[in-house]
């Protein structure tokens, strides 16, 4: 095997490995926002106002990502 098919080899697992680590942090973020939304629930919201206030949560966690 040469150098640069060893390089390569290299670069494509810790590609997978990224891909696996970021899938993690996916799985964990939709937890906790499950669990945000069952918060709610459990402090007496209805369905419909629990899946709006984590919208607005999530959205407002976006905009203030977005604008560092």
């Amino acid at each position: 095997m040469t150098d640069a098919e060893k390089m390569l080899q290299t670069m494509m697992m810790l590609a997978e490995e990224n891909k696996e680590n970021q899938q993690n942090q996916y799985n964990e973020s939709a937890r906790q926002l499950r669990m945000l939304y069952d918060s709610y629930i459990k402090a007496g919201f209805s369905y419909k106002m629990a899946f709006e206030l984590v919208k607005t949560f999530l959205s407002a966690t976006i905009q203030g990502m977005v604008k560092k």
